[in-house]
This record gives structure tokens, C-alpha cells and sequence, in this order.
């Protein structure tokens, strides 16, 4: 039941407005419905994780090859470089007046320990070799004198 404001009659709830006066009756002020935000920061905390993911996953799909060809690249020039060191050890050996070699352990029993500190190994694990024409190369890498 309803009371008018106006003229103080009780009336059904069915009426918008009283029947003796005609006043409308006052809207009861309605309180909207509070949503939880909750739900919203959990859904895109986790749509951020696995955008995340998926993004790291496709720069290792990217980044491991161009590593492994970087480090196949540093081995080549490091292996270069030890020939090069070992041929201009060579070199030295011969002007400080030793006899030409002919063979990789004779060349190292004449470099190591005078002139090279140790004897050189390829850093993939190649082995080097030597002959008076071709000079040192490596069994994985090749001659520098090629390149």
C-alpha cells in the first residue's frame, strides 16, 4: 500500500498515482547494482601473462638461431686468428734462425714454449695441421689462406 503525500489516502500499489488527488506518486530512488572490479583486473592481468609468454616464446624462436650462427661465426674468426698466429710465429722462428719446418709437430717443438706460450687449439675442436705449402689449417674451419 501506498500513502499520498498530498491528501494522506492509502492506495494500491497498482496505481502510478492516487486516485482522490491525482498526484503522482514519488519514484523511490533506486541504487544501482555495484559491480565488481575484481573479475576485470584478474582477466587482464592474465590475458597480459599469456601475451607475455607467447611474445618471449617467438623471440627465442627468433634470437637461438641468430645466437647460434653469431657463435659458429666467433669460432671461425677465432680459429682464423690462431693460424694467423701460428704463421707469423712461423715467420719469427725463421728469422731468429731456425730451419724451416716441415710438419705440425716440428713446427710446435720449435714455437712452443719459445715464441707461443702453449700450442694453439681450434676452438670447435678442430685440429690443426701444417705442410711448407699450404701452410696451417684446420680440419673444421679450413685455411685462412682459402678465405
Amino acid at each position: 500500500m501506498k500513502k499520498c503525500a498530498k491528501c494522506d489516502f492509502e492506495y494500491d500499489d497498482a496505481y502510478d498515482a492516487c486516485p482522490r488527488c491525482a498526484r503522482l506518486a514519488p519514484v523511490a530512488p533506486t541504487t544501482p547494482t555495484k559491480r565488481s572490479v575484481w573479475p576485470w583486473i584478474v582477466g587482464a592481468i592474465a590475458i597480459l601473462a599469456v601475451v607475455g609468454v607467447v611474445g618471449m616464446g617467438a623471440c627465442a624462436l627468433i634470437a637461438v638461431p641468430v645466437f647460434s650462427s653469431a657463435s659458429d661465426s666467433a669460432q671461425q674468426k677465432s680459429c682464423f686468428a690462431n693460424q694467423r698466429t701460428i704463421t707469423s710465429a712461423e715467420v719469427i722462428a725463421v728469422q731468429q734462425g731456425a730451419s724451416p719446418s716441415s710438419s705440425w709437430d716440428e713446427l710446435m717443438s720449435v714455437l712452443v714454449p719459445n715464441i707461443l706460450k702453449s700450442e694453439p687449439t681450434c676452438p670447435a675442436g678442430g685440429t690443426y695441421t701444417f705442410t711448407a705449402e699450404e701452410g696451417v689449417s684446420c680440419s673444421t674451419h679450413g685455411s685462412v689462406n682459402d678465405q
